[in-house]
């Protein structure tokens, strides 16, 4: 079983995520909090696995990217095994790369459905990285404007395989793994293995 502890600031959605997971063979919540305070505190104390950490942080002025990636600094230092996945309310990805390098496990857009988020924080446990569809999609054009922005041209298109690029069609009309799966009557895995092959690429 994952061990969760959770930082939110907005209460409903803590209780509802509480109240979702009460009865997971899967995932525990064993603590959450509203501010950052009370986790720097705290989580020396608590035997988690699991981080799943609330973007949006008040401090430095409003910068709530910026005041996240601080509490990640801070955890990283309290406890460097902790696997941290962020709950992104953002459109854009510019602040990835210094999360990256902080070294977050994975990262969940705030529009992502609940049973979407849930296979997510589970997914941890068998791969190095996850994230929802919506945000694979994000890095995906994120990694193509900085090609473009670096050579100073539209970019030269990687190759795909025949596999792949059905993947990546499936993907741009918004289906989920389990979905492309049935679809192209492939294993979740499989599929899984070919989005880490595209965002290699892309």
């Amino acid at each position: 079983m994952i061990k969760l502890c959770h930082l939110e600031q907005l209460t409903i959605f803590r209780q509802s995520l509480q109240a979702i997971l009460a009865n997971d063979k899967e995932l525990k919540i064993v603590q959450s909090w509203s501010t950052s305070i009370d986790i720097t505190l705290q989580l020396p104390l608590l035997p988690v696995d699991l981080l799943f950490l609330d973007m949006e942080l008040e401090g430095y002025e409003n910068n709530h990217a910026e005041n996240c990636l601080e509490v990640c600094k801070e955890i990283r230092r309290i406890n460097p095994d902790l696997k941290i996945i962020l709950h992104s309310p953002y459109r854009h990805m510019d602040w990835l790369d210094r999360f990256l390098q902080v070294g977050i496990h994975g990262v969940i857009s705030k529009n992502a459905g609940l049973s979407e988020m849930i296979h997510c924080l589970k997914q941890i446990s068998v791969v190095p990285f996850t994230t929802c569809e919506l945000t694979s999609m994000q890095m995906v054009q994120a990694k193509k404007a900085t090609s473009r922005y670096h050579n100073g041209l539209p970019g030269t298109m990687p190759h795909f395989t025949v596999r792949e690029k059905s993947v990546l069609s499936l993907l741009i009309k918004g289906y989920t793994t389990k979905e492309m799966a049935a679809s192209l009557y492939l294993g979740v895995k499989t599929i899984e293995t070919h989005r880490k092959n595209l965002m290699t690429k892309t």
